[in-house]
């Protein structure tokens, strides 16, 4: 994924609620690793309705208590507060998994990442049918960026609970970051069975999908992931000028009875090149597959010049290859006729094949009374 092209993902995005240490879901982008996953560093990750002990207890005797003082701490970001009192509660329960479970939740907050883990592990290892510990070690071995480390504790989480959606979503991630897209993607399809209405999955499923250059399905997956926010998807040949290593940009304006056409040629910096290859632009009568007009260009890199788009200040240098003028009776007779008082929308293509076989392309739009 471009850095360049993360700032407009996220400015698409809406922030997503945390709802509170105890219960995080894997619902965020994080940029740079084609990733989606909630904020990680508060993963419980594990929101584990422990049913063991009677949580109204008022013993300071009794483990149940602390455990339970140690949630409130947590819940309020006093993390060496709640770490002393999930202390207490092993203290008096030796075999108690939760309360290990959720100190390694307050250790990672305070940024001991790998005692963080050791306690987790001790949750295992007091408990190894304890699928939400495993998830747990999982998700934050994941976020240290030890991806295979994460997938056997993910893997045994999903062997524990076949429907732990958070642990299908994280494998999903960690899948996607080993370059491994075609496995991650049935990961994030198996997430999606379990809960449809994910964002985190959607968007993993999403950029994954880029990745792989399956930019149709892409745009549907994250089409889907804006649905759900009330966000306007970006469209598949847009998604590919994003991701795209190099991309093409094409304007039309109207001069006359007819239109000027020119291209633009964009690297993966955003920077504007120039290429040899050959240009084809085809004209259809709105979004339909009736094509009014077609015509090829051999392109070198000599004949894109230089010039000012715009006017004013809202003036840009860029570097374009210009066509020359098509006339609208060309594309169609009586197109652009003054005396029709009908407006004709013409959707514009453009194809750009380089000389190493690489096609970019784009779509504009004209509207012709």
């Amino acid at each position: 994924m471009k850095i360049n092209l993360i700032i407009i993902i996220l400015l698409m995005l809406t922030p997503l609620g945390i709802a509170s240490p105890q219960n995080i879901t894997p619902d965020e982008i994080i940029a740079g690793n084609t990733t989606v996953i909630n904020d990680i560093s508060q993963l419980d990750i594990t929101p584990d309705n422990i049913t063991t002990g009677d949580f109204t207890t008022t013993n300071e005797s009794d483990a149940v208590y602390w455990y339970k003082k140690g949630e409130e701490l947590l819940n309020a970001s006093k993390y060496n507060e709640s770490i002393e009192a999930y202390d207490r509660a092993i203290d008096l329960n030796q075999s108690y998994a939760e309360a290990w479970n959720h100190k390694g939740n307050a250790l990672y907050d305070l940024g001991k990442k790998e005692e963080a883990i050791r306690a987790y592990r001790k949750a295992i290892e007091i408990n190894p049918n304890f699928a939400k510990a495993w998830y747990n070690t999982g998700a934050r071995l994941y976020q240290l960026e030890r991806y295979n480390e994460s997938l056997e504790y993910l893997d045994r989480a999903i062997e524990l609970d076949p429907k732990f959606t958070w642990a299908w979503n994280v494998k999903g991630n960690a899948l996607s970051d080993l370059g491994k897209y075609d496995e991650a993607i049935k990961a994030f399809d198996e997430a999606i069975k379990l809960d449809p209405k994910d964002l985190g999955t959607w968007y993993g499923k999403g950029f994954t999908l880029t990745n792989q250059g399956k930019y149709n399905e892409a745009a549907k997956a994250l089409g889907e992931a804006n649905r759900l926010q009330n966000i306007v998807a970006l469209d598949a040949t847009a998604l590919e000028r994003f991701y795209s290593p190099d991309w093409l940009e094409v304007t039309t304006y109207g001069q006359g009875r007819g239109m000027k056409c020119y291209i633009i040629l964009h690297n993966q910096a955003g920077s504007v090149i120039r290429s040899d290859g050959t240009l084809r632009i085809e004209i259809y009568e709105g979004d339909s597959a009736t094509k009014l007009w077609s015509k090829s260009y051999s392109v070198r890199r000599q004949d894109f010049v230089d010039t000012t788009l715009g006017m004013g200040p809202f003036a840009q240098p860029a570097t374009i290859f210009s066509i020359d003028r098509i006339s609208y009776d060309t594309i169609k007779p009586g197109l652009g006729d003054l005396s029709s008082e009908k407006l004709v929308t013409l959707e514009i293509r453009a194809y750009f094949e380089t000389n190493n076989g690489k096609t970019l392309k784009d779509k504009t739009t004209e509207y012709v009374s």
